[in-house]
Parts: C-alpha cells; structure tokens; sequence
C-alpha cells in the first residue's frame, strides 16, 4: 500500500499544466480566430444583402421596360418623309429628338405608379451620376435607325420599319446600377 500512497504524493506535486504565459497566447489566439471569423461573416452577410438587393432591382427593371415597351409598341410614331400622316407621329415630340411626346409619358406614369418616381433621361445623364437622384428609376427610348423591306418577293411596295431601344436603369446601393434593355420593331408609317 505504500508504493500507491507514494504514488499519488508524487502526482500532487507535480507542475504540469498550464503557465500564465502559456495561458495568455492561446487566449490571444482565440481572440484573433474568432475576430477573423466575424469580420468574414460580416462580408458574406454584406454580399448576401447587396445581392438580395440587385435581383429585386433586377426584377423591377424588368417590369418598367416591359411597360415602357409595350407603350412604344402600341404608340403611332410616324416617321417624317416616309409618308402617312405625321400628325399620328406620337411617340416623340419632334423627330429630331427623343423626348417622348406628354401622353405616353403620362400613360407609363400611371402603369409605374408603384415607383417612387420614373424619369426619362438622355443617355448622357445615366452615366453622370450627379444628375441622379437615389429614388428614381430612369429611362431612355432611342431610336436606332430605319430599314427598307420590300412587302413581299418581286413587289415595289416598299415599308419602313422603326427599331428602337429602351432601356431602365435603376440603382440599387448609393454605388452600384442595374438595367434592363429590350428593343421593339415596328412599321415607321402607321396608314
């Protein structure tokens, strides 16, 4: 019984264990593992909420360009000098600009009433970031040019056809900007 009793006297008086030194690295160390785990949690929840942002951004974008289509669509726009009557042209209101005439402006406001406010833009102005204000969703319609096509094989008939290309901008953080664009195709001369 002794050589036990011996034994555990000697297991008392032993100095293994932790120093204070010892002590204090891993708790540096701790703390430098789990600030760094923060800090990347903090990043991906960022990315996470950035990128929730853009797909809804996305979504409206969407949903302002298909309105705005189907106006340029449905609106006459008769070309000057390609016959008709150019007092059905009212897509523009002038043929050498693309300030969209009041009454298709008025049109897209009522279907968007849900933005805070939709604005139509010169193409220049979308990429001055000065001109812009954080709660509007902007628009251009530009005209992209006009095509000949004969009506059918071996026919004089001659109809023109219109292209043009709208595109929404809508910016989703103070820094960052998406858009939708889509282009419509249609006859220059409405009889």
């Amino acid at each position: 019984m002794a050589v036990k009793f011996k034994n555990t006297l000697s297991m008392k008086n032993s100095k293994k264990g932790f120093s204070l030194l010892e002590l204090i690295c891993a708790i540096i160390i701790l703390a430098l593992v789990i600030s760094s785990t923060v800090a990347g949690l903090s990043i991906s929840y960022r990315s996470i909420l950035v990128g929730a942002e853009k797909d809804k951004a996305s979504a409206l974008a969407q949903k302002y360009c298909d309105i705005i289509m189907t106006y340029v669509s449905e609106t006459p726009s008769n070309e000057p000098g390609m016959g008709g009557d150019s007092t059905k042209n009212k897509l523009f209101k002038a043929s050498s600009t693309h300030e969209l005439e009041g009454d298709i402006i008025d049109a897209i406001e009522v279907d968007t009433a849900g933005a805070d406010a939709i604005t139509q833009a010169k193409p220049t102005d979308i990429y001055d970031t000065r001109t812009r204000t954080a709660d509007k969703v902007y628009f251009t319609i530009e005209k992209e040019g006009t095509k000949e096509l004969n009506e059918s094989p071996g026919s004089t008939t001659k109809i023109y056809y219109c292209t043009y290309k709208i595109t929404v901008y809508i910016d989703y953080t103070n820094e960052n900007t998406t858009y939708c664009t889509g282009s419509i195709t249609k006859p220059a001369v409405v009889a």
